[in-house]
């Protein structure tokens, strides 16, 4: 089973920042699309979790959002110590992510050339989370090609 581990969810958000600005045509494309598809579903998981967490500590709507009082401050659960709320959230954001790539492999070389066919400038941040995620795809590439 090829899969990547991304080591946190922080990053797994910015490698779906990246990955959404990149610009590609033909095979390339369709590999950056088909990457794309797989973060999103790992968002969508993120997101059904921050939605759970949330209602561990906040009254929420139908929607799983906390409800907000008049000040638009959130209404938090009786008898719920919502001190542990950030610290919560920094844990479920530290937590890494698992990309099983098996069915994606014959994209990958596509995806990584993408990347590095790219003329966007990158500095600061968004260089070092390309670095990164080309570090992450690389090795992937060259573990198949033993």
């Amino acid at each position: 089973m090829t899969q990547i581990t991304i080591e946190t969810k922080h990053k797994l958000i910015n490698f779906y920042q990246l990955i959404s600005d990149v610009k590609a045509k033909g095979r390339q494309s369709r590999a950056i699309t088909k990457f794309r598809k797989l973060l999103t579903e790992k968002l969508a998981e993120l997101q059904d979790d921050e939605k759970l967490l949330i209602a561990q500590y906040y009254e929420v709507d139908d929607e799983g959002n906390a409800k907000k009082d008049d000040e638009g401050n959130p209404i938090s659960l009786e008898d719920v110590d919502t001190d542990s709320y950030t610290e919560d959230w920094d844990d479920l954001h530290d937590e890494s992510v698992v990309i099983d790539l098996t069915e994606y492999q014959p994209y990958l070389p596509h995806l990584i050339s993408s990347l590095l066919d790219w003329d966007q400038e990158l500095s600061g941040a968004n260089a070092v989370i390309y670095d990164e995620l080309l570090d992450l795809l690389e090795e992937i590439g060259t573990e198949d090609a033993e």
